[in-house]
């Protein structure tokens, strides 16, 4: 069960929980693994996992230690990635307005 309180997700995974937040540390860390800037981050499985990975990377340095492909694999046993979609479409508006101001 997930929890988003102050555009911040909690998470289980595992039995752990982890903060899920968007952030430029994030951001970063899934432009350096994409090769992508995040202003073209498309809505494919494929980028939202990874920006899933990456914002929980950023968020929980010390206790988050799963590579990518252990991530993907602990994602088919788990509901989280719904989560993680419900709380981007909670993030939509502000980010949207964040990108169309002059």
């Amino acid at each position: 069960m997930s929890d988003i309180k102050n555009n911040q997700l909690k998470i289980k995974i595992l039995g752990n929980e982890f903060v899920v937040r968007q952030s430029f540390g994030g951001l970063i860390l899934f432009e350096e693994m994409t090769g992508k800037t995040s202003t073209i981050i498309t809505d494919s499985v494929s980028d939202a996992s990874k920006l899933f990975y990456c914002f929980l990377k950023a968020g929980n340095r010390e206790t988050f230690n799963y590579s990518y492909d252990e991530f993907i694999n602990v994602l088919d046993e788990t509901e989280v990635f719904e989560e993680f979609v419900e709380y981007l479409k909670s993030l939509a508006p502000a980010n949207k307005k964040l990108t169309t101001k002059k």
